[in-house]
């Protein structure tokens, strides 16, 4: 009896563990697609912040997906100096999915930087055009949804701001908040 009694404990845990991994197998998993509204919202409503989040997020792809050793939040933190290296790896593997288009982002990569340094100069209508300089970005961002739609096929598509990015913005906002309370 006792000997039966531990078959039918087996026989039920091995079905359950057949029935998680199945689970695990279905578990949904997002492309690194972003649509372009998503992304210029996540850029004006942090002030620009979101960038060094969104720079972070593909040096991480690349780094699982090419064994790459680099420091992600050096990368991020330094997109001045790192960004044209991320852009011209992601370009490569576009064009092996048979991205056509020239290496633009060179130039709109260098229109973003001089935009972001104009921006530190203390006169107003270089702060707005430095506030808006993500607006650059957007071919580099269509260069990447390009790659991520022929890699990532069977993989889901976010159609809303996903739970660590809206954390993200009530921490600025937060911090804007208290900010001004406190003056």
């Amino acid at each position: 009896m006792n000997d039966d009694y531990i078959e039918e404990n087996e026989s039920i845990i091995e079905t359950k563990n057949e029935l998680d991994s199945e689970l695990i197998e279905k578990e949904i998993r997002y492309s690194g697609y972003q649509s372009i509204w998503h992304f210029c919202l996540l850029c004006f409503l942090s002030f620009g912040l979101y960038l060094f989040f969104w720079f972070y997020k593909h040096w991480l792809f690349l780094k699982d997906e090419k064994k790459l050793k680099i420091n992600l939040m050096w990368r991020a933190l330094f997109t001045l100096f790192y960004g044209y290296s991320l852009f011209n790896k992601f370009h490569i593997l576009a064009k092996n999915y048979g991205y056509r288009k020239p290496k633009t982002f060179i130039l709109f990569f260098t229109l973003f930087i001089i935009c972001f340094i104009l921006g530190r100069i203390n006169v107003p209508y270089l702060i707005f055009i430095s506030f808006f300089s993500f607006l650059l970005l957007i071919p580099m961002l269509k260069m990447l949804n390009f790659y991520y739609l022929k890699e990532q096929k069977d993989f889901k598509i976010k159609k809303r701001l996903a739970k660590d990015e809206i954390f993200f913005l009530l921490i600025i906002w937060g911090c804007l908040i208290l900010n001004i309370l406190i003056i």
